[in-house]
């Protein structure tokens, strides 16, 4: 029964750190990977004009990176202020010391200790074991310890997340409904062995029944769960040129346009249920516009505006060569 005497004392504290402060807001968007010498060329060629604005209002920094330069690496250190030697965190994983397997460097996660079992079916008898490797404090924790709230959208390892007053939203080593990192079961980069399996769970057969020019019509969130660019790499191999969807997961947009897999159209409503399997389209880029020959129907897509030119040029580099940029 001691919370609201802590609120209250907490909230006094970070009202006096406020006044204090220079700052009464500060907002830092980092970027995973970015090139901070391509981020610089392209800032002052004038392709990066909200970057631009932001140098302009706030502040512009280089940040050194870690050795190893790797993400979790990194990230432990932007969160820290120490170096890698201090927040234990040196890859993605490190080597189990009993069996030598991988596992994961940035946080434990198993199942509770105890459960009573009923054949193949389980009742946990308490919290699954979830704890952060990562060591030394982030800097929203100290920030927290002066009353300062802070929110912390999608930064890597933050999984578990540190009691501290704020909101976050973790990123990376986050489990999925499984409890895993994920689960694969094939690994290949090869274009025609990607083509096999492509959109199998959706249908085993999927890669059968296509051909050559054929359309994907999806929902929402289309290319959702998809983080590298094999899931446009097979779209492409199986024959299929265009997707239309309502909306898309952003990664799996930039992947199909960076490489110029495919054309990620985004259409008004979802079409999906006014379109079946069979019907013969034809999409007409110039007008955006999609026409159902089966149905007699008409429907306007969103244009691709600034996108265009990179699928036109086959991908991102092919369009930076041909445009002189590199």
């Amino acid at each position: 029964m001691t919370w609201p005497f802590r609120w209250i004392l907490a909230t006094l504290r970070g009202r006096r750190a406020l006044r204090k402060s220079r700052y009464k807001k500060v907002v830092i968007v980092g970027l995973d990977g970015q090139d901070p010498l391509l981020n610089e060329r392209f800032m002052e060629e004038g392709m990066l004009p909200n970057f631009s604005r932001l140098k302009k209002l706030g502040s512009y920094n280089r940040l050194q990176t870690t050795f190893p330069s790797e993400s979790p690496v990194a990230w432990s250190s932007f969160q820290t202020g120490s170096n890698p030697g201090r927040h234990r965190i040196f890859d993605f994983f490190v080597p189990n010391r009993k069996n030598y397997l991988p596992e994961l460097a940035s946080a434990e996660i198993g199942p509770p200790l105890r459960k009573i079992s009923f054949g193949k079916y389980a009742i946990p008898l308490g919290k699954p074991r979830l704890m952060l490797k990562r060591k030394s404090q982030a800097f929203w924790k100290v920030l927290s310890d002066y009353g300062i709230f802070s929110t912390i959208l999608r930064v890597p390892i933050t999984f578990p997340p540190e009691k501290f007053k704020g909101l976050l939203l973790a990123s990376m080593s986050v489990p999925d409904l499984c409890g895993t990192q994920g689960t694969f079961s094939y690994y290949t980069s090869d274009p025609e062995e990607l083509a096999r399996h492509c959109m199998e769970d959706a249908d085993p057969e999927f890669a059968g029944k296509v051909s050559t020019s054929d359309i994907i019509v999806a929902g929402k969130y289309f290319g959702c769960g998809s983080s590298r660019e094999h899931a446009p790499i097979a779209i492409k191999a199986v024959g299929i040129s265009c997707v239309i969807a309502k909306s898309y997961a952003r990664i799996f947009y930039r992947n199909s346009v960076d490489g110029g897999f495919v054309i990620p159209y985004e259409s008004e409503n979802i079409l999906k249920n006014e379109i079946s399997t069979g019907d013969e389209l034809e999409l007409n880029v110039e007008n955006n516009l999609l026409k159902n020959f089966s149905t007699g129907k008409e429907y306007n897509l969103k244009p691709l505006g600034e996108v265009l030119p990179i699928i036109n040029a086959g991908g991102l580099f092919n369009y930076a060569r041909t445009s002189g940029m590199i």
